[in-house]
């Protein structure tokens, strides 16, 4: 299975840059710090424990590879857009049960994408883009399908972002959301509370307020689990 066509994929004004295998750049060098890069390692040994997951958000580790999963079958034969990757602490597993998926994975962080890059296994025919959520560098309805997990309640504004992915899905594809929300338990809203106060997260939003937001771009499913919002927009033709 080959890897996606990268120079096919990204619009004609954008300068894409090899660094070295899957890895690449879509921002210019005074632009690829990012501040998740000094703190992936400890990013990733926080977020992934089981305890931390289910005593804090309320959920099983399990529901994360369900949406994931969905989101990878969705691309089909297609490709996938996996927008704002980080490490792909929860979505590496799903690449490896699903390794004729063809991916670009974008985040903001090069820290992050050099971690994903060392997790997923060699051979996946998936590349991994440093650029910017809110100015895609991808074409329009260059992807048939998109995932855009644990992102959104880290941002300021989360239209802008919505409007970018669902610019770059085609008429009919999908996106695969999942976002942290004001829900009204106690542990987790205290603790978005406190991530907010250090400036790791955006204030939080309830599930009708995702809701919102994605509702003018298409038909949205939206589900609620512990302090998550899961949503999936259907593109209209």
């Amino acid at each position: 299975m080959s890897r996606p066509d990268l120079v096919a994929l990204t619009r004609s004004d954008i300068a894409l840059e090899s660094l070295g295998g899957r890895l690449h750049s879509a921002l210019p060098a005074d632009r690829r710090a990012a501040h998740y890069d000094r703190f992936a390692a400890l990013y990733d040994r926080v977020v992934s424990g089981r305890l931390y997951n289910r005593w804090i958000w309320g959920i099983d580790r399990a529901r994360y590879d369900q949406v994931i999963d969905r989101a990878l079958a969705a691309a089909g034969g297609g490709l996938l857009l996996d927008a704002g990757a980080g490490s792909a602490l929860f979505s590496a597993p799903a690449y490896a049960r699903r390794p004729d998926t063809r991916a670009v994975l974008l985040d903001l962080s090069l820290g992050m994408l050099q971690r994903a890059d060392a997790r997923l296994p060699a051979g996946l025919p998936v590349e991994l883009v440093q650029g910017d959520l809110y100015a895609l560098p991808f074409a329009d309805a260059a992807f048939d399908a998109a995932l855009h997990f644990g992102i959104p309640h880290v941002l300021p504004e989360i239209e802008p972002v919505f409007h970018e992915i669902a610019r770059a899905v085609r008429p009919g594809g999908t996106i695969h959301v999942a976002s942290l929300v004001k829900s009204g338990r106690p542990a987790g809203d205290a603790f978005l509370r406190l991530l907010q106060a250090a400036g790791e997260v955006a204030p939080a939003r309830t599930a009708a307020e995702l809701e919102q937001a994605l509702s003018p771009l298409g038909k949205v499913e939206l589900e609620t689990a512990g302090s998550w919002a899961f949503a999936v927009l259907t593109r209209p033709r």
